[in-house]
């Protein structure tokens, strides 16, 4: 009788997929909780790191962030990628991704790279804190907490601009949105905000401005709340 999804791009696809026709498709965004994922201390920042969080799959744009680092190290040779998350198959197999990943870590950038294994989520948001930059290149979301996990704590946040990309960050206003599938285009953007820490800064707080009206965890209740009691008969 009535359908609801988290973004308007998992709407209007599901629509098309399913040849829904015209129904109103309500959009309720996943919620964040502000007081968990804190305001992050910006004197805590580790300079010319990168982080990572999601599971270790090709779908996760893990591949290509990898692969930036070789447009990276020249110019930053302190550059490190923070990798936490699972190792996960490749789709419909017992195969582990992580050695297809390992293959794409040559001699260059092998000492940049840390792979923190499974993090629970209450220690992310150390993580994320200690990020000069936090990067999640995926190749396609529904409506991502992870990047929302970001943004919450004010902390700068590379993401995609494919699918919800553009719903969850304003391009150059609340972060930085990349083709996923290009490690160049991935590079040029961290680039910028390590030689820019002041703007990387003004991003992250804007980004968090935007969470607390968009996503804030009381914000998205009492729109649940309200939707449920409109159709009510």
């Amino acid at each position: 009788d009535h359908i609801i999804a988290v973004s308007n791009y998992v709407a209007e696809t599901t629509r098309d997929l399913l040849k829904l026709g015209k129904p109103k498709i309500a959009i309720i965004y996943n919620s964040i909780d502000t007081k968990k994922f804190y305001v992050a201390d910006q004197s805590k920042t580790e300079k010319q790191s990168i982080f990572f969080a999601g599971s270790i799959i090709e779908k996760k744009g893990i591949r290509q962030l990898v692969q930036s680092l070789n447009f990276l190290v020249d110019e930053f040779p302190n550059v490190h990628l923070y990798i936490a998350g699972r190792d996960a198959n490749l789709p419909g197999t017992n195969l582990p991704y992580r050695p297809i990943l390992e293959k794409e870590i040559n001699s260059k950038i092998k000492k940049h790279i840390t792979f923190l294994g499974v993090v629970p989520n209450n220690e992310i948001a150390q993580h994320i804190e200690r990020a000069e930059v936090c990067c999640y290149p995926s190749h396609m979301e529904a409506m991502p907490l992870a990047w929302l996990e970001v943004m919450a704590m004010g902390k700068v946040f590379v993401g995609s601009k494919t699918g919800p990309g553009p719903e969850a960050i304003t391009d150059k206003v609340t972060g930085f949105l990349v083709n996923p599938y290009d490690p160049k285009d991935i590079a040029e953007k961290i680039k910028i905000l390590f030689n820019n820490p002041e703007k990387a800064v003004a991003l992250g707080d804007k980004a968090r401005r935007s969470v607390l009206e968009k996503f804030e965890i009381n914000t998205i209740v009492n729109e649940n709340i309200a939707f449920y009691t409109r159709i009510s008969p």
